[in-house]
């Protein structure tokens, strides 16, 4: 261990050495003044603060500690509430409390001592951090204990600490009822629990609802102190009984009445026994009982109220609310309006379907909508189309439970082949939804959908085919964000935004399987077509060009008559026929006509007949 006082040196120093600090920090010296060093407050959690005091040289040097402290600065936790996680056992890796009472370091780190209840014990500090300094409030209601580190990380366990804190501030007395619900382990008022002085490092047992007061800043104006129990607590039962009897004036209760009836003489005189005051503490004892099981309704005013059974009505209630597991909460935080934080998601819900004006008002898709949930639990963009009055008039049946927002109200199928105005007005009614319901990274998803299917309406509105494979893509692609949501947080999510566009692989396959399809049914028509009119004309048809070409050479033939066998006897030249006006001349030969009977080979010279 250094023992030689530097610039840089580092120490570990509290109020039993250094009067002007209220509790031990780690310090390190800045410069040396003579026999004097001026130091810094080091603070890990925040930010280093200058130590105006000069400290002896000598002070310092007998609380130096080595540099390797600084890693994860164990006597930081000295005097201060902790969180810790139960390191063996049958507890093991569950959230415990405890208070700090020192350290110490070893070859493997370094190790804190705690105090836990009636318990004391020793675990290795590591990192990550195993251990969490924690509020007053905070340990003193036991937040989360029990609770399996891997259910509940460290960063969950903060927010999780802030919020029970703040419900705490709502209430001016006692425990707020909300609070208490949220708590793992019941809250006992009159319980004792050991806590810790900063200064002196002193451990104390005190009620937990003496923490809690003093916590919240309930007992300030007393000036009553957290590290002292109250005086009323600490005066047993049989110290009260014992000075009861000791008075001979009667019951307590007339005892009390009696000093109350005293002259201010005699008041002022006579000092007052020592049983006065037991006869004081028990008569107030006897009112907070009577206070606490006090009726709201006089007896004696004869007024008699119905009894109402309410618990048909609270299962109902119970039965028909959303209550959304941890991975919807976790992606409706990341999306959701800044409006929604702190807020119960049933209130969500049905502030939406009721307060706010838009068309989406059913139960399943409201709930669907609260994670994002398109195409992994069936919501469609196509449930946001507009549902208008007449459209519920003429369709009376298709009525749902408006006031069920749990998961036996299941979601319908949406329109399964909508043409590409439906498909728009849904999608726009969407983007208005989300603009109020979801954030504003959220929100521009949407837009990008909206802007990508209006550009593609350039050039002609899509069929009902086309129509009915867009859906399925967008449905895809806002699934895909969800996805990514969970995987890798909202900011890689709003990469989807960029795939709204024509060359979208995912969109070229679809349109692709659409055309392959519509050139099989083409072909499918054609062979159609041509075994009927093979089946008129009795030919069958052959395969390939030559089975074509004989088809339709077949089908140019004619019977036979009398001027075609005339004509197979006749004269040729080659492949030409003589033809048949020149034999029909008086005196013609045919030798010197030759030429010109045969009028499709090139002339010669020669007459005609």
């Amino acid at each position: 261990m250094p023992r030689t006082v530097a610039a840089g040196a580092l120490a570990f120093l509290g109020p039993p050495q250094v009067p002007g600090l209220t509790a031990f920090h780690y310090v390190r010296v800045s410069r040396l003044d003579g026999a004097q060093a001026i130091v810094t407050l080091i603070d890990p959690d925040g930010v280093d603060d200058d130590f105006d005091e000069p400290i002896d040289t000598e002070v310092i040097r007998r609380r130096l500690v080595e540099d390797a402290e600084s890693t994860l600065w164990p006597g930081s936790y000295v005097g201060s509430p902790v969180a810790f996680v139960q390191p063996d056992g049958v507890t093991m890796d569950t959230r415990a409390y405890g208070v700090v009472t020192g350290y110490t370091m070893h070859a493997d780190g370094p190790h804190l001592h705690l105090r836990q209840g009636d318990t004391a014990r020793k675990i290795a500090l590591i990192h990550p951090l195993n251990v969490r300094k924690v509020d007053w409030i905070d340990y003193v209601l036991q937040v989360e204990s029990g609770t399996n580190t891997a259910a509940l990380n460290t960063d969950e366990l903060g927010d999780k600490l802030a919020a029970i804190r703040a419900l705490c501030a709502t209430s001016r007395t006692g425990l707020a009822a909300k609070a208490a619900h949220e708590l793992t382990v019941a809250f006992v008022p009159t319980d004792q629990v050991p806590v810790i002085k900063p200064d002196t490092l002193q451990v104390v047992s005190v009620p937990r609802q003496h923490v809690l007061d003093c916590a919240l800043k309930r007992k300030a104006k007393k000036g009553v102190s957290m590290y002292v129990a109250p005086q009323s607590t600490t005066r047993s039962k049989a110290m009260k009984r014992k000075a009861a009897s000791n008075n001979n004036e009667g019951p307590a209760r007339a005892r009390f009445k009696h000093s109350l009836e005293l002259s201010s003489n005699e008041s002022d005189d006579e000092p007052p026994d020592q049983f006065a005051a037991g006869d004081v503490d028990l008569e107030e004892d006897k009112q907070a009982v009577q206070r606490q099981n006090r009726s709201f309704t006089s007896a004696s005013a004869g007024i008699t109220l119905p009894s109402v059974d309410t618990s048909g009505e609270l299962r109902s209630h119970r039965a028909t609310t959303f209550r959304p597991t941890p991975i919807e909460r976790s992606v409706h935080d990341a999306i959701g309006h800044p409006s929604h934080t702190g807020k119960e998601p049933q209130f969500i819900l049905e502030y939406e379907q009721q307060a706010r004006e838009n068309t989406v008002d059913a139960p399943p898709v409201l709930r669907a909508a609260y994670d994002f949930s398109f195409d992994v639990r069936g919501l469609s963009v196509m449930h946001f189309a507009r549902v208008t009055r007449a459209m519920r008039l003429a369709d009376p049946d298709a009525s749902v439970n408006m006031v069920d927002f749990s998961r036996k109200n299941i979601i319908r199928p949406a329109a399964h082949t909508p043409s590409y105005m439906e498909l728009m007005d849904a999608l726009m009614n969407l983007r208005h939804f989300g603009i109020g319901f979801y954030n504003d990274d959220t929100a521009s998803v949407l837009q990008a959908a909206v802007q990508f299917m209006t550009s593609l309406a350039e050039g002609g509105e899509p069929d009902r085919e086309t129509t009915r494979r867009l859906v399925l893509w967008i449905n895809s692609k806002l699934g895909r964000f969800r996805g990514i949501i969970l995987s890798s947080g909202l900011a890689d999510a709003l990469h989807v935004k960029d795939e709204f566009h024509i060359s979208d692989r995912l969109l070229c396959e679809l349109l692709q399987d659409q055309q392959k399809a519509v050139l099989e049914q083409q072909k499918a028509e054609i062979a159609a077509l041509s075994a009927r009119v093979s089946a008129l004309s009795g030919v069958k048809p052959q395969g390939g060009a030559s089975g074509r070409a004989s088809w339709s050479q077949k089908q140019k033939t004619y019977p036979k008559s009398k001027f075609d066998s005339v004509m197979e006897v006749l004269p040729k030249k080659g492949s030409l026929e003589l033809c048949m006006k020149y034999l029909s001349k008086n005196g013609c030969t045919g030798v010197e006509v030759l030429t010109s009977a045969y009028p499709r080979s090139e002339r010669i010279s020669g007459r005609k007949c």
